[in-house]
């Protein structure tokens, strides 16, 4: 107070931890992040310092990619670190996004992040890294983009990956890229497209038909084949591709 420092309940419990982040939670509890050791929970009122309130697998994952940066939106926790990308933890402290490499970003390592509005009023959450700067739209499930000299898609770096079609089959809406087959479970509340791995070459068309009442399927038009998706997700695959088999099939 004024110009003392005024000693917290709590505080020295986290003496020698090498804080990397600090939220105020409510009154008197802080969400704390360190570089080497674990997320805690600082009770100021009681004085305690708790890290038992997250899955042990999950608390052991996220201190070993250590922790570099932490901020809040709305009722989300996101958390950056030096090997695993930015982290977003629900209240509940569950996982509900991991970005990463493999999601684009031009590396792991994300020293510093920011929140963003953009002329439609959406969400933009742009990422600082050494080698570039990676930008994604929060509310847009199509909403990842990186800026930078390498450039990196699902499938490794330099590989194209192009949006050539868009299709919903059953709960999973499909996009079709360059790379390959990319899902997302529509009932889900995880935004992000996930790979298909069995399909992993460029595609030109999807297309759904129904052959007889209340049989469907998706197909999705390569080149030099056409996969054949089931309503249980069982891909088999067609001797032939291109666009013109799917008119065809679906006259």
């Amino acid at each position: 107070m004024g110009d003392q420092f005024i000693p917290i309940p709590g505080g020295r419990l986290l003496s020698g931890k090498n804080i990397s982040g600090l939220l105020s939670l409510d009154e008197g509890r802080f969400l704390v992040s360190t570089f080497n050791q674990k997320l805690y929970l600082l009770d100021t009122i009681s004085g305690s310092l708790d890290s038992t309130f997250m899955d042990p697998a999950l608390m052991d994952e996220i201190s070993s990619a250590g922790m570099i940066y932490l901020q809040r939106q709305d009722k989300d926790f996101y958390l950056s670190t030096r090997q695993q990308g930015l982290y977003v933890l629900n209240e509940r402290w569950e996982v509900t996004e991991r970005v990463s490499e493999e999601e684009g970003l031009l590396s792991n390592f994300v020293p510093f992040f920011i929140f963003d509005t953009d002329s439609a009023g959406h969400t933009v959450l742009w990422m600082a890294l050494f080698n570039g700067i990676s930008r994604v739209d929060i509310d847009n499930p199509f909403r990842s983009y990186s800026i930078g000299p390498a450039s990196r898609s699902i499938y490794g770096r330099g590989r194209s990956e192009q949006i050539t079609d868009l299709d919903q089959f059953g709960d999973y809406l499909f996009v079709a890229t360059q790379s390959g087959l990319l899902q997302r479970q529509i009932s889900s509340n995880q935004t992000r497209f996930r790979p298909v791995r069995e399909i992993r070459e460029g595609l030109n068309d999807l297309e759904v038909i129904e052959p007889s009442p209340g049989v469907s399927f998706l197909l999705a038009a390569g080149n030099q084949r056409t996969f054949v998706i089931d309503s249980n997700m069982g891909i088999s695959t067609l001797p032939a591709g291109g666009r013109k088999l799917l008119v065809d099939l679906t006259r």
